[in-house]
């Protein structure tokens, strides 16, 4: 697993708040934030959508999709 994944992983386990989450997915690209995504529970990603916000969420559905 990688570094970003397991930064996010803990960020959510550890109940960190929305802020917190949103401030650290900020620094990441579409590509890592999709890749992301396939790694995490129904749950966590559940939360990064809620924390990403629906404009940020359909940029990242689009890099999902073209690399499947």
């Amino acid at each position: 697993m990688n570094k970003k994944y397991l930064e996010i992983q803990k960020l959510i386990q550890e109940n960190r708040s929305d802020s917190r989450i949103a401030e650290v997915l900020s620094n990441y690209h579409e590509n890592d934030i999709a890749e992301l995504l396939e790694n995490l529970s129904r749950a966590e990603r559940k939360r990064i959508y809620h924390v990403l916000g629906i404009a940020k969420t359909a940029n990242v559905f689009p890099v999902q999709e073209t690399e499947g």
